[in-house]
């Protein structure tokens, strides 16, 4: 449910009317921002006739941001970006058809839009399931050309408002506090492969104003030399500008899928199962800098199949084993986090009890790293939870 206030005033037909919701414009489903009311029930509810709503309704979805939003299933939303967004103008895109061979066809026949829409409209089913031959042959146009389109339409999101809309992307739930934050990276699994996406459905999509494309293309003479030149110069800052934040989201996503290659028994086991992990190890995978890896994993969440975590979360010390192998200092705290939850309440294990046992499972710990440890994770000595104990049982 999309909570709030909704005030639209429109003339049609010569005449003025208030579209005015005070709780809800559109009833939603968590997480997809389907629209689920029908046109006619608003025009019932408002007084006005359907048309209207229509109107009023192609209105949000071609201006209100995320573009995209008050669609009526996946397919709508997804037309509604295409017949609003110039691939042209996203540089990587721009920069895949300019190098593709079939740069010709889209400079002298059809646009990626049109293509797009066609494969939408009449072939959603076939997009869906993948079945690119039956696309090929139905639109007869080259393989080229729907590679090329069918990328551009994999930039685009399905589900364009679920950061507004569904509470577990919004809020992270911590041990001290629920912090309302938004992931930076989700991890998805696409044909059993786990993939890092970056998330940037709830950020609008940054495109250069085509009025001022046009005179710079279109209509050169229109304007005096030095306009001309502040206008290039402003498109070029303004696709390095676009570009930088598309190399931003890369690099999340290429330092995430590396975190999680070496933390892949997390996603099916949870936190027991952190390896140990360093910037330099990730660095190294990714081939770019530490100082990089640390920059984009700073303040970044990432969302998992177990909840959001801090991408920080995922790098740990390594502790010696009496195997020899190493483990990570998050696993440890997830043992003395075990151990102390199963205790006796009236016999709780000191810290020198808790060093013991995890010598015992092969995890060699210092009384002070426990007690370090134990610290961290928000655990009281032995003696005050023996006591807190006691006094539960007086109470």
């Amino acid at each position: 449910m999309v909570k709030g206030s909704l005030k639209i005033n429109y003339v049609y037909n010569d005449k003025t009317y208030t579209i005015k919701y005070e709780q809800t414009p559109c009833s939603c489903k968590p997480a997809l921002n389907f629209y689920q009311l029908t046109l006619e029930d608003i025009a019932e509810t408002v007084g006005c006739e359907t048309a209207l709503v229509e109107t009023v309704l192609r209105e949000i979805q071609d201006n209100f941001e995320p573009l995209g939003i008050a669609h009526r299933d996946t397919r709508e939303a997804l037309l509604i970006q295409i017949r609003n967004q110039r691939p042209e103008n996203i540089p990587e895109i721009a920069e895949n058809i300019a190098q593709s061979e079939c740069h010709d066809f889209f400079n002298k026949n059809l646009s990626v839009q049109s293509v797009a829409q066609e494969i939408i409209e009449k072939h959603f089913d076939a997009f869906l399931n993948q079945q690119w031959q039956h696309v090929t042959e139905a639109l007869k146009l080259d393989s080229a050309v729907i590679d090329t389109v069918v990328k551009w339409i994999g930039t685009l999101s399905p589900y364009p408002g679920r950061y507004f809309t569904d509470p577990t992307t919004r809020f992270l739930k911590s041990a001290t506090r629920m912090d309302s934050v938004t992931p930076d990276v989700e991890i998805q699994f696409l044909n059993g492969k786990c993939q890092a996406v970056s998330v940037d459905g709830y950020v609008p999509r940054l495109h250069i104003n085509p009025y001022y494309l046009n005179l710079m293309r279109n209509e050169p003479s229109t304007i005096d030399t030095e306009a001309k030149e502040w206008i290039e110069k402003r498109y070029r800052d303004a696709l390095n500008l676009i570009k930088s934040l598309v190399q931003r989201g890369s690099t999340i996503a290429r330092v995430t899928e590396a975190i999680f290659e070496v933390q892949t028994d997390f996603l099916t086991e949870g936190v027991k199962s952190i390896k140990p992990l360093t910037l330099k190890t990730i660095a190294e995978r990714v081939g770019v800098h530490e100082s990089t890896v640390s920059r984009v994993t700073s303040n970044k969440y990432v969302q998992t199949p177990h909840g959001m975590y801090p991408l920080r979360f995922f790098f740990s010390n390594e502790l010696a084993t009496t195997q020899g192998e190493g483990v990570s200092a998050k696993q440890v705290k997830n043992l003395i986090q075990e151990m102390v939850n199963a205790e006796t309440p009236t016999k709780p294990l000191s810290d020198q009890a808790i060093s013991n046992a995890l010598k015992v499972k092969g995890v060699i710990l210092a009384r002070r790293t426990v007690q370090k440890y134990r610290d961290e994770l928000g655990i009281p000595t032995s003696r005050e939870r023996s006591a807190a104990h006691a006094n539960t049982r007086e109470n």
